[in-house]
């Protein structure tokens, strides 16, 4: 199923989803980002509703040394997106 991921960090993100799983629960996933697709393993830390709507959150587990440095290069690159237009509000 395709997922939308927000709130992300180094370390995890929340998917958008109406799905319920067990929190610990391990997760196969594949992300799409610019630098190309990242396959890894994530561990549910949440599922339940937030302000935003239901979700999971998960921690990322067991990732390639390749893919978590893609990982953290997407994530470096939405942070300074971020930043910029926090600046510019």
């Amino acid at each position: 199923m395709e997922l939308r991921a927000v709130d992300m960090n180094l370390h995890g993100m929340f998917l958008f989803t109406n799905e319920r799983v067990g929190v610990g629960e391990l997760l196969h996933v594949e992300v799409l980002v610019p630098g190309g697709p990242l396959k890894m393993f994530v561990r549910v830390r949440f599922c339940g509703e937030t302000q935003s709507g239901h979700g999971i959150g998960v921690e990322l587990h067991l990732v390639d040394s390749k893919y978590r440095a893609l990982w953290a290069e997407f994530y470096q690159l939405v942070l300074g997106e971020f930043l910029q237009e926090a600046k510019a509000a």
